[in-house]
């Protein structure tokens, strides 16, 4: 609701510039959560109104007298909330910048696991008591009056901070779970409004690099307390604020959070909690910011190629939380599973202890955002050797458990079906995997498919436009050449991982290769293929800018050589193979012969060792025990298995009797043969079979293996396309 009432609303404002749509969009709308007797709001607003004409103005406000104001936390009506999602609205290249403003729902879930963590863990509640004060919104029956008046006392001097703040996402949930559980501590002492003005004074510390988002976020507050009879003095609300970056370092060297706000150090040696919604930026396009980072003495040791940015505010949490402090964390569970974050999760198994992870799955959480995988991650500050079990889903996991593995995978879920348990077990204790038996290598880089937008506004290229094919040829660019003989043999057909199917792969190419390359073709006589080098020789200035290195083709590139060779993997793309999308919602494997080519998003298993069959390893790896595996044991994004060489040569790979592995292998050319020649052909029977036979080579009872049919079968209900 408040998202459209937001786009109405601009579009009566359309007519100011943009500075001034948003100052008077935030005027009105503060106006009419305030009420007609509302004075405090000049210091807000010590200026006229934006100049527009009245038609404009009278309908914006019409529109407003249709909305009756809501106390915050009101889901789905007309709140102070509204200024935290105009402020995402309204921020410029909010994608880029990753600024997703946080909805009150699971911010306010953040706040209860918080809270929870804090009172379990920090001030010596009983789970139960702790549970009936947060969840069940009354004082539970055996907590005395010493024991709550010590409680109430802990939280009066609480430090909670967010270095990302934004518009009060995380921090206005909060001060009411606060306020509302020190109120159920000792009834009748204090009113909500007098609580929230101690928190907002006391308790709540605020940093985020825009100094609106810190304004609205003042806003929102003051609304917060006229609601609640405590009506702000001035236009400063919440005491402790940083405007700036919050990993910043300060002239010596230290935290800029030590050097605001020294306090907490010295008293506490840390803040008691952290909440984090961090921004979502990757280093791609996101040069400077990283470049930042090498250079900040905080971070230079931790910056890896493929770190994101979120992943400092752990960091943070990490630097500045004191001995037990606790963070909270609502990200993409892609740290949990992902390469560049392995550091990361080095870090968090060594000095913290995860107390909640609750995967959202595919829940949209964000109005705004395009992704919507969210996990909300709770942990403590420890590196002793004694830790306290994770809560993920309704189970206690010991910490040892939540990592998988060498690269540390952080298990954000667990099956809560005992079937599944075992199954996983059993498949765990396969000695063999695919790393020992097959090579796993992605497919082929060019470095320029085709033309780009950004190859055009970095090099001039007369006559060339956008999407034209360079080393990857269309069906009607490749009948314009006019090639010889020796030119129509260098070219290979060219797939997609749109092209892979469980058990078969397409066999139309959706392009042709140019299939010149560095180092093989360093002799080859390009005299020889004359319309190919003239074809090549139109983009030769975006072709001496490619920055790829494989092959050492980068130091070629620099002295101006072999411009028209791409790059590839050490791989034969010309001999059979199974073909794998680099992600997919189900275990996706399929035969492919040679001669068959595609790019790094697609992962090739290939030369099997003596005695194992690529038709035995296709049969395995499309069942349904191997759905299990790589739903709980591999990588994902959201309810997408993500196929990448780590999780691939991870898979365990079982010793067969010599009969079973000939019946998997004839299922599996079965199944091959009927789906390459009709795509919805019906081979349910043919897969129940090799669904069985591949659960009986780990042991599975006939429980174990139903669930991970019925696992599969449920998660295939409304599941994603392949990417």
């Amino acid at each position: 609701m408040n998202l459209s009432l937001l786009r109405r609303l601009r579009r009566l404002l359309n007519i100011l510039p943009p500075q001034e749509q948003y100052t008077a969009l935030r005027r009105l709308l503060a106006e009419r959560l305030a009420g007609e007797n509302a004075p405090w709001l000049n210091a807000f607003f010590p200026g006229n109104m934006p100049e527009m004409p009245a038609s404009a103005l009278n309908a914006a406000r019409g529109l407003l007298e249709k909305y009756a104001p809501a106390c915050e936390g009101t889901p789905g009506a007309f709140t102070p909330e509204i200024l935290g999602l105009s402020n995402e609205l309204f921020s410029q290249n909010r994608r880029a910048n990753g600024v997703f403003y946080t909805p009150v729902r699971p911010a306010a879930q953040l706040a209860k696991e918080t809270l929870f963590a804090v009172l379990t863990r920090r001030a010596g509640l009983a789970k139960e008591q702790a549970r009936a004060l947060i969840w069940e919104a009354n004082t539970p029956a055996g907590l005395s009056a010493q024991k709550a008046r010590e409680t109430d006392r802990f939280l009066h001097h609480l430090t909670v901070c967010d270095p990302a703040a934004g518009a009060g996402g995380l921090l206005v949930p909060f001060a009411l779970e606060l306020a509302a559980l020190r109120r159920r501590l000792c009834p009748g002492e204090q009113t909500t409004g007098s609580l929230l003005a101690h928190i907002l004074t006391h308790n709540l510390y605020a940093a985020d690099v825009s100094a609106r988002a810190l304004a609205d976020l003042q806003l929102r507050f003051a609304l917060l307390l006229a609601a609640h009879g405590a009506p702000p003095q001035g236009k400063t609300v919440l005491s402790h604020t940083l405007e700036g970056d919050a990993l910043a370092a300060s002239a010596n060297g230290k935290s800029v959070w030590q050097a605001h706000f020294p306090h907490v150090f010295t008293h506490k040696r840390g803040f008691d909690a952290l909440l984090s919604n961090p921004p979502y930026v990757g280093q791609k396009n996101n040069r400077a910011v990283f470049d930042a980072l090498r250079r900040n003495p905080l971070w230079q040791t931790r910056v890896e190629p493929k770190s994101d940015l979120l992943y400092f505010f752990f960091y943070l949490a990490l630097d500045i939380l004191r001995p037990g402090g606790v963070g909270g964390f609502l990200t993409t569970p892609y740290f949990a599973t992902a390469q560049g974050a392995a550091p990361l999760r080095r870090e968090l198994q060594e000095r913290a202890a995860f107390l909640r992870l609750l995967d959202f799955e595919d829940e949209r959480l964000f109005a705004l955002a395009a992704g919507q995988h969210s996990l909300l991650s709770v942990f403590e500050k420890n590196n002793g050797p004694e830790k306290p079990p994770c809560r993920t889903g309704n189970a206690l996991i010991p910490q040892q458990n939540l990592y998988e593995g060498t690269a540390r995978y952080l298990q954000t879920r667990r099956p809560e079906e005992d079937p599944l348990l075992g199954a996983l077990a059993k498949m765990a204790a396969c000695r063999q995997t695919l790393r020992e038996i097959a090579g796993v290598s992605n497919g082929l880089m060019t470095g320029c498919d085709k033309i780009s937008a950004a190859h055009l506004r970095k090099t001039p290229m007369p006559g060339v436009k956008k999407g034209e094919g360079v080393f990857v040829l269309s069906e009607q660019e490749k009948n314009a050449l006019d090639l010889n003989a020796a030119e129509r043999k260098k070219l290979k057909p060219f797939f997609k991982n749109s092209h892979i199917h469980p058990y078969a792969a397409d066999r139309t190419p959706g392009g042709w290769l140019v299939d010149f390359f560095y180092p093989n073709d360093r002799e080859l006589d390009f005299a020889l293929y004359p319309a190919l080098r003239a074809h090549l020789a139109r983009f030769k200035p975006a072709l001496l800018t490619r920055r790829q290195n494989n092959n050492g083709i980068h130091k070629q590139l620099q002295n101006g050589v072999y411009w028209f060779g791409s790059v590839r993997r050490k791989m034969d793309f010309e001999a059979d193979k199974i073909a794998v999308p680099q992600r997919a919602p189900d275990n996706t494997f399929a035969f492919a012969p040679g001669p068959w080519y595609a790019s790094s998003d697609v992962y090739f298993i290939s030369n099997p060792a003596k005695g194992i069959s690529l038709w035995y390893l296709l049969a395995l790896f499309n069942s349904a025990p191997y759905f299990v595996w790589l739903f709980y044991k591999g990588k994902r994004k959201g309810r997408l298995l993500e196929l990448y060489s780590a999780p691939l040569n991870a898979l365990p790979v079982p010793d067969a009797p010599a009969d079973l592995r000939r019946r998997l292998e004839t299922l599996a050319r079965q199944m091959h043969d009927l789906t390459a020649r009709h795509p919805a052909a019906d081979i349910s029977a043919l897969q129940q079979e090799a669904d069985i036979l591949a659960g009986s080579l780990f042991g599975f009872t006939p429980q174990e293996s139903q669930a991970a049919v019925l696992l599969r079968r449920r998660m295939r209900v409304g599941k994603p396309k392949k990417l």
